[in-house]
């Protein structure tokens, strides 16, 4: 197309403004826990069952007990069946609701579904806030009970 004084060139084709630079995409929501299929139409979760995960979340600090939480969360989201989805992919599918804070941060700082399968979440949750320093400790307290 010629320039002319009616159509001036457009300089700004192609480039992007700074705000764009920083304005969110939402081309796709970010998840650490790749979502497994599952046969039912939906997964509703009554309300009960949600406040009890709610009740229950672990913030990863060192005065909490990862074990107690993972052994909390099963007790509530293994009572809750829903014909067509395993105990896993409930599992998987409510996991990051139970966490709060840094435990939360933790789990959305790694790899888009990096995660596939609830013996690899259980594995990574545990490495991540039981490490070896927290064992020994225990051990010991264990070993010198009087």
């Amino acid at each position: 197309m010629a320039e002319n004084a009616n159509n001036p060139p457009d300089h700004n084709v192609g480039r992007r403004r700074v705000k764009e630079y920083i304005m969110h995409s939402f081309d796709g929501i970010h998840s650490t826990i790749a979502r497994p299929a599952i046969a039912a139409n939906n997964l509703h979760v009554d309300s009960a069952t949600m406040q009890a995960i709610r009740d229950n979340r672990f913030n990863g600090i060192s005065a909490e007990d990862p074990n107690a939480h993972l052994r909390n969360f099963l007790e509530i989201v293994d009572n809750f069946k829903v014909n067509g989805v395993s105990e896993k992919a409930i599992r998987l599918r409510l996991f990051s609701r139970s966490l709060d804070g840094r435990a939360r941060e933790w789990l959305d700082s790694l790899p888009n579904n990096s995660i596939t399968t609830w013996n690899q979440l259980f594995e990574k949750f545990l490495n991540k806030y039981f490490f070896p320093a927290k064992t020994e400790r225990l051990i010991k307290k264990i070993q010198n009970f009087q």
